[in-house]
Parts: structure tokens; C-alpha cells; sequence
């Protein structure tokens, strides 16, 4: 919990979340005034979390019956003026390529959908762009296509937007291997309000998380 308090947010967003083994997690944020959370439903994988300091409606959350992999969750902050969506892409490992092409599908048709409002999505992706966000040239991630479809969509890669040639890795395999693999995408309504996004590795370093911490600054609405 200091970890997460230490960088003073708003909103946080949880994407290994549990309702039952989170409990302590969600009790310490309740405690530290992020009195409203929704998560995403259960199904294969980790769910998603948001808690926030302020009021969210307009939850939006996916069926596991229609879509068994992953994790989605979407509210809108009230007062900000801001959709948030917290996704968990599973490994290409732990599910059917098919499944996984499916949910990449709902993200792309989320994002169609919202291109006009301004909407962020973020969370662990589980790929990133090759070879920038890996390490390793050796073999190239699943899904990068997909990855990319966001960008044909009109929305930006918020840390990329801001370092287009550097390379910082958010989390290492256990053959030491770094990828950066947790992202964050600003619809084009949404993409005047950027004012940073940075990683904080501090965190994984300290063994606190296995992640990095993302960190993503914005603008209130005019």
C-alpha cells in the first residue's frame, strides 16, 4: 500500500487483482479515501481493479461467458471528464490464440468506439512493439499486430508518445530478459491532456511488485 500511496494518485488500477486474496489491498485503499472501486469479472487470468478517490459510473465490465480470457473493466471518473478502462492481456502460454485474438478484438472495437471521447486504457498488455520493448531480438512477441492496431485506430502509447526511441523494461522473465509490456493508450480527444507518463521501477526492484508501477499524468478538464 505505501508503495502505491507513495505516488499520490487519484485513480489506481490493479490488474493481478483477487477479491478474496486482495482483501488486505482493498481495505488499505479504502482506508486511504479511494472509497469507489468496480473490477472486472472473473474469468481465466487476473481480473482488474479501479479505485478512485472520486465517484465512478457508467461501470462497464465483459461477460467471462462471452469472453473467458482476460480482464476489462471501464468507468467513467466523475468531474474529470475521463473513460478509464483497465485491461489484463493473459500470455500467449496460458490461453488458445484464438481466445486471445478474440479479446484483442473487443479492445480494438472499445477503442473504435471511444476514439471521439477521451478515454484511456491501460494495464498489462502482455506484448509491446519489437524490438524496442524486448530485451532479447531473438524472438519476437505474440500479438505485436495487435499492439499496433491501436495506433492505426488514432490513439497514442502515452510513455512511447513521450520517448520514441528509448527503451525501459517493466518486467524481467526468469531467464533475465526485460520486456516492456504495461501501457497505457490516450484516445485522440483525450491526447491534449497527456502531460507525462513515466515508470517507476522501484517497486520490482524492491521485489514489492513483480511490475513496474506505471504512472500516467492528465490534465483536468477545461
Amino acid at each position: 500500500m505505501k508503495a502505491l500511496l507513495a505516488h499520490d494518485p487519484e485513480l489506481v488500477v490493479l490488474t493481478e487483482f483477487h477479491p478474496v486474496r486482495s482483501a488486505a489491498v482493498v481495505e488499505g485503499l479504502g482506508e486511504a479515501g479511494f472509497a469507489h472501486l468496480t473490477h472486472s469479472e472473473a474469468g481465466y487470468g487476473y481480473q482488474v481493479l479501479l479505485a478512485s478517490r472520486l465517484p465512478l459510473s457508467g461501470r462497464l465490465a465483459l461477460d467471462p461467458t462471452s469472453y473467458p480470457v482476460g480482464g476489462y473493466v471501464q468507468a467513467t471518473i466523475t468531474g474529470m471528464d475521463i473513460v478509464v478502462a483497465g485491461v489484463y492481456v493473459p500470455v500467449i502460454s496460458a490461453v488458445p490464440l484464438k481466445e486471445k485474438r478474440r479479446f484483442w478484438a473487443m479492445l480494438h472495437e472499445r477503442a473504435a468506439q471511444n476514439r471521439d471521447h477521451p478515454y484511456l486504457v491501460i494495464g498489462d498488455w502482455n506484448t509491446g512493439d519489437f524490438p524496442l520493448d524486448k530485451e532479447s531480438a531473438s524472438r519476437p512477441f505474440s500479438c505485436t499486430r495487435e499492439y499496433r492496431r491501436m495506433a492505426d485506430l488514432g490513439f497514442d502509447e502515452a510513455w512511447r508518445s513521450l520517448n520514441p526511441t528509448s527503451r525501459e523494461f517493466t518486467w524481467w522473465s526468469n531467464q533475465g530478459t526485460g520486456f516492456r509490456i504495461d501501457h497505457a493508450f490516450v484516445s485522440p480527444a483525450l491526447r491534449s491532456r497527456l502531460l507525462n507518463a513515466r515508470y517507476s521501477h522501484r517497486e520490482r526492484e524492491a521485489r514489492v511488485s513483480d511490475h513496474s508501477v506505471m504512472v500516467v499524468d492528465l490534465a483536468a478538464a477545461a
